[in-house]
Order: C-alpha cells, then sequence, then structure tokens
C-alpha cells in the first residue's frame, strides 16, 4: 500500500515535467458528485496527507499551480449546469494557452443527487429503483459528454493543438467483480453505447491524430452507495484502490509525455 502510495506522489511530479510548454492546462471534467475533485487529490498525492477528510459540494471551478520547471494549471470545474460553469469552461477551453488534456469523470450511474434532483423528487418520477436510477444517470451522462465536447471542438477551432482525453471511470469499489466491470466497460466502450457514439463523434470531428481518449477504472474514497432501501456496499481495500489510482497516474504521465 505505502509503496503504490509513494509511487503516485513521484508520478505526479513526473507528470508535472513532461509537459513541453511551460504552462499546460488540465481540465477535469464530469457530472455533480461523480468525485472529481476527490479523484484529483488522490492523483496527486493530496489525500495522502494525514488528516485528509474529502471536501464537500463546490459550485465554483477550483483551480490548482503546480509549479516546477513548468506550470502545470489544473481546473477542476463544478458539475451543475450554472453559469458560473459555462463561463469558467468558455474561459479555460478559449483561453490563450491550449488544454493539453481532459480527465473526464464518470461513475456508471452510482452518483449522490443533489439540489433540484434530490433523491424523493427522483423516485417520485419513476427512479424507484438503483437499476432505474442508474440508467437514468447514466443518460445525463451521455448529455454531459456532449456538453464537454462542445467545448474541446471550440478549443480545437482556436488552437489546432492536440489533445486527448481520459475517461476515468469512478467508484469502481461498487462494482469490482469481473462481470460488473466488464458490464461497466461495454457501457462506455462498446460500439453500440450512446457514450462510445459521442466519443467516437467527437474524435471524427477533430480527427484521430489530434484527438484520442482512453477509458481507466478509478477510486477515491471507499464507502457505500445507497438508494432507496437498496445499499451497495464498498468491496475494495485501500491497497486495491490505491492500485487503481496508481494505474490512473501512470496513464496520465503517458498521456503527458505525448503531448507536444
Amino acid at each position: 500500500m505505502y509503496k503504490n502510495q509513494d509511487q503516485i506522489k513521484d508520478f505526479w511530479g513526473k507528470f508535472l515535467k513532461l509537459f513541453g510548454s511551460k504552462k499546460a492546462i488540465l481540465a477535469v471534467t464530469g457530472m455533480p458528485a461523480v468525485g472529481k475533485t476527490v479523484l484529483l487529490e488522490h492523483v496527486s498525492g493530496q489525500a495522502y496527507r494525514a488528516g485528509y477528510v474529502p471536501p464537500g459540494k463546490s459550485d465554483r471551478p477550483e483551480k490548482a499551480k503546480v509549479k516546477g520547471a513548468r506550470t502545470l494549471v489544473v481546473t477542476a470545474f463544478p458539475g451543475q449546469q450554472t453559469p458560473v460553469r459555462a463561463d469558467a469552461m468558455n474561459k479555460v477551453f478559449e483561453g490563450k494557452t491550449p488544454v493539453a488534456g481532459v480527465l473526464h469523470v464518470v461513475s456508471n450511474g452510482y452518483t449522490k443527487t443533489r439540489g433540484e434532483w434530490s433523491p424523493a423528487v427522483l423516485q417520485q418520477a419513476g427512479a424507484d429503483t438503483l437499476d432505474k436510477f442508474r440508467s437514468w444517470q447514466m443518460a445525463e451522462e451521455v448529455k454531459d459528454l456532449q456538453r464537454t465536447g462542445v467545448e474541446i471542438r471550440r478549443s480545437w477551432q482556436k488552437h489546432r493543438r492536440p489533445m486527448w482525453m481520459i475517461v476515468a471511470v469512478n467508484k469502481v469499489d461498487l462494482f469490482a467483480e469481473p462481470e460488473q466491470l466488464a458490464a461497466a466497460r461495454d457501457s462506455y466502450t462498446a460500439a453500440s453505447s450512446p457514450f462510445r457514439e459521442e466519443l467516437d463523434q467527437l474524435t471524427e470531428h477533430i480527427g484521430s491524430d489530434n484527438f484520442h481518449w482512453t477509458t481507466l477504472p478509478a477510486c477515491n474514497w471507499l464507502e457505500s452507495f445507497t438508494w432507496g432501501s437498496q445499499q451497495i456496499p464498498s468491496t475494495l481495500n485501500v491497497g486495491q484502490r490505491d492500485v487503481l489510482v496508481y494505474q490512473l497516474s501512470r496513464s496520465l504521465q503517458a498521456h503527458a509525455s505525448a503531448y507536444d
């Protein structure tokens, strides 16, 4: 466990050094409550500090600057569809510095609802079982990817710089059995899946030489998930979680090494 945690911290430093410009931008996108900030804090090693507590709901973009030989600007956008989010995404994706990569976080439908979409409202609207709720959430994930794709296209039109996306399928501790993982993978990568269709359209628009994507299982904060009377337990331990974080860190490093 501790070996992986030390390697994660080391990889974050290497990830920073691999960008080819003096300033680079990593955009972290996804729906509300999919775990964007917490996942990023695990990948960067911040979550392994003593006394770490996951942050709560964020309505504004969260920025972090990591300085060394180069400066990496990491922006995690709030998932809520608000003018603040729209303005922040516009400024980042159409700003002076091109976005190098996008870490897009999804959760296989296991998302805690907030605001107007409270559990009571959704259950009254027909999402009265976990399967129905997850189907609704995954349809929302496709819509969210569409919105992110619009920003990526705009960035490409302005900068004409290659870009990559890692789709991190988060909260794997809730669906860690082999058949569950296979079903989750198909939901995002099978040729017939709506999510994959959106990614293919985005790739076709920009060109496969200029945009590529990959998916990876991910996990950060280990906790069960409850919907109505149904509870899904978290089945991974800390060491297994750290292996997934380590693998995501390595993938970020590999993508950064290809960025020019």
